[in-house]
């Protein structure tokens, strides 16, 4: 007994079965989360190391290459990258996507515990850091009072941050702007000389002063006592009175030699939202977190704290994430439902009945809440992808039923009963619907061996359309039948009215089909040459689309990069940024600027108006504003957009020019700047710099050996003096229990040339205090400010927003490169450039498979070797739609379209097995090829066209909206519409006239035999 069968004898247990499915996908659906992408988690680790004034050629020898040989010999090991700065060490480790990040983590942890001992001993313990693409703040809080910068400061931090720290999801508080508290001990050079004290013992004293220990048990009479040994100084006062030393039996107090000061750091960066100063909280989440539900419970959070505080404190919402993802998602939300309507209208108009509507309505409910459940199960979110893929379920879950119950009515016109008919009906078609979702099934398996972000991309949107294709087929097979049975009702029509008028529509279509179809099927080649003929006249099309990773995105946020120079101070970058805004406050469609300053560089935060309330999109304001902000001296600037998948920056255009030597790969990454200026393809900058101008201290070693000193005590009080030393653990209770640094520095900078080494003094091993001068002097020299590296070669990074598709701008840079670049010198890219090439051969892999798998299950189906390719010819029809389409709209080739492109495949495949099946059907019964097709042709045009249009309509909101978000949605929704319109109208025509040929050569083979 067959499925359908059994369904329409068991009318409760079928309507159970697929509550079963309703229950589960709507439990699921008040737990699945929401987010713009899916989780995309790369392996990347990150190794910090902190070398307190080095030079970054000194830490790139001494630091950096150390790590990166230790390093490389890790398995799964995909990229190393790393910069060398002043002071500081950055190695990051990119790991193969099926690399444990926690297994990774201990193996570089034990590698860099190897290695700690071979470090210079000034340089600290690295710190290594398991990092995410969405390690970045996905909401900030500006803050703001009338207060001292300390004050705010602080009771910012302790009343709002670490309130906010408890909220469910977030990871962790970043604070910006922020001025923490430090007790500033500056020096008096002079007064130190004067009492015969050097800066090192001024640190060794306090910093011997800051002692607190486990003091163990105290037993007296049998009674034991806890002994506390806390013996740090614990006010300004006790600071100011700390004996530094004794000159003539007299203790010289350590405010006899310095000022001290309760104060702040030095300010390191400004934060400001619209002009105005304040402090910044950063909210950061867990990684696998719903963002909009944490930034919900931020927000509610931040109102109870306020209730609490006073009022003269105030906070605004900044750059909030869940805002553009709130937009795209209400936004397919919406497509979904308009897709439903005009689905229904679809079947509605087609088949004049509403009962009949209703049950083919009743798949998308059904089909659509399973892959809910699916989606739960496997850990995805609501977002872009699996959206899309729900959208696309819409046109396509209904096929099935479609192809179920205008079978049914055909048997009823024979004059069977409702259940009669319902079995029989069903029953001629299971064939052809496990067929067909087969078919779909297959497009997807492939996805499977997909890398990079393309391949988690489609794993999403695979388990979406899996489950949601293989429910469709439980409920055409088991709930429409059962409903046929039950509830179809009168299948005929009122013969006036709009049905009248609908009904002559059909029979004038059918009536012209029949007569297209005869003509073809007596003049085959002609259509099968006209047919070969169009598809290449489409070749020129494609190669001439736009191709990128992802398309120009525009969700009303910007981030601007400003570069200084590097001899900058934090006040000169300010005034840079002025400018810079005053720029920004002349465009009307930007709403708010948040600005983060720091001495040598900033970033600048743009939020625009929502899309539908401005004239320019997102990257014509970009376009504008480039040439703008380049004319003021002195700056380096680049734009983008705030985030994206795969984390980093945010240009789509991203490349390294990598060599083996330093100086080299900076004068060629000049001369490329320069020749990618004359290409007319946007602005495309590099990280190629001036060097920065230093001073090297030059030791007398003769000397310093003859008097008795080492090298590392020079360093120390030098380095003291200059950039400051600091002391942890000053706690005095004023804000509570937390410990703040001192720290010692020389008074108003008073070293500030070589000339000022005269008056810095070490003590020998004889207690003499011998003048730094006559030990050492300063040489003034170049050094780069920064050095990069990928993969242990030297590299330049390359990146920018190019007004010409990605494929194109790569072009012609690749040709530039192959022109100027000599041997053991290349461009490597990365970013979105990288996941472009990574995708063209993912896709293609896809396709390729696809195709195969395809025809491994029809011919499985069909029993034949040759049909499934007969029906395959309509991928190649479905084809032409999506690029033509694509062309229409001037929308690009992109990780979106492609995927339409995959999907068409099997779309395209269903309509054909609907033909084809039938005609078989008629042929077994001892028709000719002929009779079968004239006969199989117009019956199953409704279907066909049906289940077409269907999904046409439903992709008709996303194709044409101007909403937030449209330009991820429309490439894929374009790409399945067009090409279900060629491929439906093409497979009517073209289909038949190769079955035709294909099984004519087939008979006169076979009589040929015999």
């Amino acid at each position: 007994m067959s499925i359908p069968s059994i369904s329409i004898k068991n009318p409760v247990f079928t309507f159970m079965l697929n509550c079963v499915l309703i229950l589960f996908g709507m439990i699921s659906m008040n737990r699945i989360g929401i987010d713009e992408f899916p989780d995309i988690d790369f392996p990347v680790i990150i190794v910090y190391t902190s070398y307190p004034g080095a030079s970054p050629e000194v830490v790139d020898s001494s630091i950096t290459s150390l790590v990166e040989n230790e390093l490389s010999g890790i398995s799964g090991v995909n990229n190393i990258k790393s910069d060398s700065s002043a002071n500081y060490s950055v190695t990051i480790m990119e790991f193969n996507l099926d690399k444990d990040i926690n297994v990774a983590f201990n193996e570089i942890q034990s590698k860099v515990n190897q290695i700690s001992s071979k470090l210079p001993q000034d340089a600290k313990t690295p710190i290594i850091e398991k990092a995410r693409f969405d390690s970045e703040p996905i909401f900030y809080v500006f803050i703001n009072a009338d207060r001292q910068k300390q004050e705010l400061t602080e009771f910012t931090r302790k009343n709002i941050a670490e309130r906010l720290r408890s909220v469910e999801g977030v990871a962790k508080i970043e604070l910006v702007g922020n001025t923490p508290r430090v007790i500033r001990v500056d020096l008096n050079l002079v007064k130190l000389n004067a009492n015969g004290i050097t800066a090192a013992e001024v640190y060794n004293s306090l910093k011997s002063e800051q002692i607190s220990i486990p003091g163990g048990v105290l037993t007296e009479n049998n009674i034991n006592t806890q002994l506390s040994i806390d013996l740090k100084l614990k006010s300004i006062k006790e600071i100011e009175n700390h004996i530094i030393s004794y000159k003539n039996n007299a203790p010289i107090l350590l405010k006899e030699v310095a000022e001290i000061n309760d104060d702040t750091k030095d300010k390191s960066s400004i934060f400001s939202f619209n002009g105005k100063q304040g402090i910044g909280i950063g909210i950061v989440k867990i990684p696998g977190q719903n963002p909009v539900q944490v930034i919900t419970n931020v927000k509610e959070k931040l109102k109870e704290i306020f209730l609490d505080l006073p009022e003269e404190y105030s906070y605004q919402y900044m750059l909030d994430d869940s805002k553009a993802i709130h937009e795209k998602i209400n936004n397919l939300y919406e497509h979904i439902t308009v897709g439903v309507i005009l689905t229904a209208i679809v079947v509605w108009l087609f088949l004049k009945n509403i009962r009949s509507t209703f049950i083919i309505s009743a798949s998308i409910p059904v089909s659509l809440l399973a892959a809910i459940a699916g989606m739960l199960y496997f850990g995805y979110t609501f977002n872009n992808i699996t959206l899309l893929a729900m959208l696309l379920l819409i046109g396509i879950v209904v096929d099935d039923s479609i192809v179920v119950l205008e079978n049914i009515y055909r048997s009823k016109e024979k004059g069977l009963d409702n259940k009669q008919a319902a079995i029989e009906g069903s029953n001629e078609v299971v064939f052809a619907v496990v067929a067909t979702s087969l078919v779909l099934i297959c497009i997807f398996a492939p996805v499977i061996f997909l890398d990079g972000i393309v391949g988690m991309f489609l794993k999403s949107l695979a388990v979406v359309m899996v489950v949601g294709v293989a429910a469709s087929s439980v409920v055409s097979l088991t709930l429409t039948p059962m409903l046929c049975a039950n509830f179809i009702g009168n299948i005929k029509t009122s013969e006036t009215g709009i049905y009248a008028k609908l009904e002559n529509v059909f029979k004038l279509l059918e009536s012209f089909y029949v007569k297209l179809i005869s003509w073809c099927l007596n003049h085959p080649w002609k259509v099968i040459i006209a047919t070969l003929l169009s598809i290449l006249i489409c070749i020129p099309v494609f190669k001439n689309l736009g191709k990128q990773f992802l398309p120009q995105q525009d969700d009303s946020t910007m981030l601007i990069r400003v570069s200084m120079a590097k001899n900058s101070t934090l006040e000169k970058s300010k005034e840079k940024i002025s400018q810079i805004n005053k720029i920004l406050r002349q465009k009307e469609e930007i709403k708010d600027i948040i600005s983060v300053i720091k001495k040598i560089d900033a970033k600048i935060y743009l939020e625009l108006l929502p899309k539908e309330k401005r004239n320019k999109l997102q990257h014509e304001i970009r376009n504008e504003l480039y040439p703008e902000l380049q004319k003021i001296p002195g700056i380096k600037v680049s734009i983008g957009n705030t985030g994206g998948p795969g984390g980093g920056r945010s240009e789509s255009l991203q490349f390294n020019l990598t060599g083996a030597e330093y100086n080299a790969t900076t004068k060629l990454a000049k001369e490329l700047t320069e020749r990618i200026k004359s290409l007319n393809i946007g602005i495309v900058q590099s990280d190629v710099e001036n060097a920065s101008q230093e001073y090297k201290l030059i030791l007398k070693r003769n000397r310093i050996k003859e008097m008795g000193i080492k090298a590392q005590d020079i360093a120390k009080s030098l380095s003291i003096l200059t950039q400051g030393a600091t002391i942890d653990g000053y706690s005095d209770g004023k804000w509570g229990n937390d410990n703040y640094e001192i720290q010692l520095k020389s008074q108003d900078n008073t070293i500030k040339s070589a000339s000022d080494l005269k008056s810095i003094y070490i003590r020998n091993n004889n207690n003499e205090l011998i003048s730094l001068d006559s030990l050492a002097t300063l040489k003034h020299d170049e050094t780069p400010s920064k050095i990069s590296k990928a993969n242990k070669e030297y590299s330049i990074l390359f990146y920018g927003n190019p007004k010409v598709p990605m494929g194109e701008a790569l072009t012609k840079i690749k040709e530039i490169a192959r022109q100027i670049l000599p041997t053991g010198y290349s461009i490597k890219l990365t970013g979105q450039a990288s996941e472009f090439e990574k995708t063209s051969k993912n896709m293609a892999f896809a396709m390729l498979n696809a195709t195969i798998l395809v025809y491994m299950v029809l011919a499985s189906q069909f029993n034949s070797f040759l049909q499934p390719l007969v029906l395959m010819v309509s991928l190649p029809l479905a084809l032409i739609g999506g690029v033509v389409g694509l062309w229409l709209l001037n929308l690009t080739l992109n990780i979106y379209s492609m995927i339409g492109m995959v999907l068409l495949m099997g779309l395209a495949a269903k309509n054909s097995i609907l033909l084809v099946d039938f005609t078989n059907v008629l042929r077994s019964k001892g028709k000719s090829i002929e009779e079968s097709l004239i006969e199989a042709c117009p019956l199953r045009m409704r279907p066909v066209l049906m289940t077409s249009l269907t999904l046409i309509f439903a992709m008709l909101p996303a194709v044409f909206s101007n909403s937030q978000g449209s330009e991820n949605n429309a490439p894929l929704s374009a790409v399945v519409m067009f090409g279900m319109i060629s491929s439906t109208f093409l497979t009517l025509v073209v289909i038949p006239a190769v079955y035709l040929v294909v099984e004519r050569a087939i008979e006169k083979y076979r009589k040929k035999e015999v």
